[in-house]
């Protein structure tokens, strides 16, 4: 076909001539009608004959089905029942014969009060869980002695009850030939049934009375019907009936329904029939009349103790069947007819228009399915290929034109966010147009903005490789979930943040609409938290017209984002919620910050956190950088105060300064900042509590703590030396510089240049002052020296020093 579509139009061909001619020649609609009329109607013929001869075999079928199957199971349920009991009756025998206690009665060669107690005791443990057992039985043969689990009673061969055992059991003939079947026990007189099977075990040995120990387990004969009833849901008015008979005639087990139970000559009339048909083996079936009733019989004894397994189906019941999928085949013939007369009507419908059909194709219109008939013809087969394959392209093309537009519309909105576009505005429309964003351009709008929450976790959690598909699948959650709630344009912005352009109605109520915006931000915050388990936090803004405003309400959304210091993970910050700050300076009362200085000092722990908690209630109703600057405000006069104090906790004090810094950095919410500022206090009182146990270095810390105070009070004074400081003391340069060297593990000039240098990288890093101006602040003068001992302290140059930290504090914006 592509050949045939790339070849020139001067160039002629036989084929090409012979399809135009085909295509040309007049179509006759009776021809196709006929066809598919006469093909109708045999295939309707051809299904009822079919469906004729399906039924009459299946009737057949249903009944042999219906019997075979029933006895299969029977056979099978049974014989599983039996092997079961035996299996059961053997282990409790082992059990028996291997317990002291019963070896001790069975043993017994005078009586003795205690051990039938202990023998009664083991017995009633194995009867708790053995619920088929009825009771057990035990025989000594030298005393002549019974016992019954069931009574407790201890009586001779002459006074036992239950005479059929006693008279089997002292036969020193039947004890030998017993091939351990086992014998039914007393028979009901009113339902001819055996009440229990019982199990005769006997020991290997003679006592000289001829006799043998014995141990006798009685069964629960309804066991086997009983296990059928469930597997098989018997219910009342149950319409299978069973019955389980040895060869002698007697009745073992049964499952009747009420009528049968009241048939007083009922076995009699099985056991007749049982002998009737003795010669046949395995499972055979015949009609039987019982009563009034014809039944269908199935008997099987292809059991070890080959009893009779026994099982009557009313015929009334298999006939009913049949008659049913007479019934149902009845209606079947009559749907398969009234359909066929449907699809003849429905084609005869479609034969009247092929011409619209093709029509349709060409131009691209939907078209219904194409009969089948019509749709195996060489010029509709061409035609439907053709159609389908220039589908097939077009939904490609689609699909690469989508993914392309989603590149470009990322790119797009991402460069109005920025600011940074360098188009014109008549430029930028028309590229929105292409895009379809045109409604950007008119709309009333409004801007939300999600952030992933504990970004740095996110990062370290996920490969980096994979982090791009994270971001994909929370944009297309977003996207799905906020359209139907507005017509909206959802993209990523940076790495952790997601921006939703959403089209308002014009004249909405910004009340009204933000009750829609916080219900859809928090159904998307819930979809991602159950999809990926990632928490959002949300801001929005409020109505703007103009895509020259998205630079400035995407800068508002950042700064409103910084509010979930107060309100936490999760939240949803609205426009309103803004105004809830306090706008001014927060100012720390001085004489709870004198109090947290003095119970620090003091190692109150506990006073310490609560002082804290006192002095920073109101802090976190204030913004993002006031509650920042009032954590490190507070954080470093703390330290000032202790290190007063403490002049020898400078190197621990400076390092948990540094880490309460370092983690102040990547606080999100309030909790962070109060977790770090009671681990900071924590910290600092294990170390004056520490200090004040140090007996041997309190003795020198009034020295030391004098010479530091001198060190800070002066440090900017560049004739600052060990013996100036010597001097003001009042001791000698080398004793104070020994003294100090001990205490600090740094000798005084050292303590002084990395005081000045700690306090030169503060001045670089939070103030905007010349580095002149620092140097003179710090005491330091600007000379070779300086560089050198600059790279000596911080490892790097002064210009890579600077370098370093504006790399740093532009990822910091960058990730806020």
């Amino acid at each position: 076909m592509k050949k045939k579509q790339r070849m020139p139009r001067s160039v002629s061909h036989p084929d090409v001539h012979k399809e135009e001619r085909q295509l040309s020649a007049p179509v006759k609609d009776k021809s196709f009608f006929r066809t598919l009329l006469f093909s109708l109607l045999g295939l309707s013929v051809s299904i009822t004959l079919l469906l004729t001869l399906f039924l009459t075999a299946n009737y057949f079928r249903t009944s042999l089905s219906i019997t075979t199957a029933f006895n299969r199971n029977l056979l099978s349920q049974t014989n599983y029942t039996i092997t079961q009991m035996d299996d059961n009756a053997q282990r409790l025998t082992q059990a028996l014969y291997g317990d002291k206690d019963i070896i001790s009665f069975l043993n017994m060669k005078e009586h003795d009060s205690m051990i039938p107690i202990l023998a009664s005791r083991t017995l009633d443990k194995q009867l708790m869980t053995l619920p088929f057992v009825d009771s057990i039985y035990l025989y000594n043969a030298s005393l002549d002695l019974f016992f019954s689990s069931k009574s407790g009673e201890q009586l001779h061969s002459g006074e036992f009850k239950d005479e059929q055992i006693a008279a089997l059991i002292t036969d020193p003939a039947f004890a030998a030939s017993y091939s351990g079947i086992p014998i039914p026990g007393t028979i009901s007189g009113t339902s001819h049934v055996a009440k229990t099977l019982s199990y005769l075990v006997f020991d290997s040995t003679q006592e000289e009375n001829g006799l043998k120990n014995a141990i006798i387990i009685n069964v629960n004969p309804s066991l086997l019907t009983d296990s059928m009833q469930t597997m098989n849901q018997f219910e009342d008015g149950m319409h299978m009936d069973f019955v389980i008979m040895d060869k002698d005639g007697s009745v073992i087990s049964t499952a009747l329904s009420p009528q049968l139970e009241q048939n007083s000559q009922l076995y009699e009339q099985l056991y007749a029939h049982l002998h009737d048909r003795s010669k046949e083996t395995g499972t055979k079936g015949s009609f039987l009349t019982i009563g009034d009733i014809r039944y269908f019989q199935s008997v099987t004894a292809g059991n070890k103790y080959q009893w009779y397994l026994m099982s009557l189906i009313p015929a009334s019941v298999i006939f009913k069947d049949i008659l049913t999928s007479s019934l149902a085949g009845a209606g079947i013939m009559l749907g398969v007819l009234l359909l066929g007369s449907l699809i003849c009507l429905s084609f005869a419908r479609r034969l009247n228009s092929p011409i619209q059909a093709i029509t349709h194709m060409i131009k691209g219109e939907p078209v219904e399915k194409l009969p089948s008939a019509l749709e195996g013809t060489q010029e509709f087969r061409l035609i439907l290929d053709t159609y389908k394959d220039m589908k097939k392209q077009n939904r490609q093309f689609e699909q690469i034109k989508r993914e392309t537009a989603y590149s470009i519309r990322q790119d797009c909105l991402n460069n109005l966010l920025t600011g940074n576009n360098t188009d014109s505005m008549e430029r930028i429309s028309h590229k929105l147009q292409g895009l379809n964003l045109s409604r950007l351009l008119t709309d009333t709008l409004c801007m939300a903005v999600l952030k992933i929450d504990s970004y740095d976790r996110f990062l370290a959690e996920n490969n980096p490789k994979e982090l791009w598909v994270l971001r994909f699948a929370i944009v297309n959650i977003t996207e799905e979930i906020a359209s139907g709630y507005f017509p909206c344009q959802v993209f990523s912005r940076d790495n952790d943040k997601f921006v939703v352009l959403i089209s308002c109605e014009e004249g909405s109520v910004y009340r009204i609409f933000q009750n829609s915006v916080d219900k859809m931000l928090l159904d998307v915050q819930e979809n991602v938290k159950r999809c990926m388990d990632l928490s959002l936090s949300a801001a929005y803004s409020t109505f703007f017209k103009g895509i020259e405003h998205f630079p400035s309400m995407y800068h508002n959304m950042k700064d409103s984002l910084l509010l979930k210091m107060k309100y936490g993970h999760g939240c949803i910050i609205s426009p309103y919620m803004v105004d809830e700050l306090e706008t001014g300076s927060f100012q720390f009362p001085s004489q709870k910050a004198d109090q947290l200085s003095w119970s620090i000092a003091g190692a109150k722990t506990e006073q310490a956190l609560e002082l804290y908690r006192q002095i920073t209630e109101q802090l976190f109703t204030y913004d993002y950088n006031e509650i920042i600057s009032g954590s490190i405000h507070l954080a470093y006069t703390v330290y000032t105060e202790i290190l007063q104090k403490f002049p020898g906790l400078k190197e621990e004090g400076t390092s948990l300064l540094r880490r309460f810094l370092a983690a102040l950095q990547d606080s999100e919410i309030s909790g962070d900042i109060v977790s770090h500022m009671e681990a900071f206090i924590r910290d600092m009182c294990g170390e004056t509590r520490a200090a004040k146990e140090d007996t041997s270095r309190q003795n020198t810390n009034q020295i030391t703590q004098n010479v530091c105070r001198i060190i800070d009070r002066d440090y900017s004074d560049p004739a600052l030396c060990l013996s100036s400081i010597a001097e003001e003391i009042g001791l000698s340069p080398n004793y104070i510089g020994q003294i100090f060297k001990t205490s600090m593990q740094k000798s005084v000039a050292q303590y002084i240049l990395d005081l000045r240098m700690d306090t030169l990288s503060y001045y670089l890093e939070h103030t905007s002052l010349s580095l002149s101006r620092i140097l003179e602040k710090v005491g330091i003068e600007k000379n070779n020296y300086f560089y050198t001992q600059f790279k000596k302290h911080f490892g790097m140059s002064l210009g890579d020093y600077r370098k370093n930290k504006n790399q740093m504090g532009q990822e910091k914006d960058m990730t806020e």
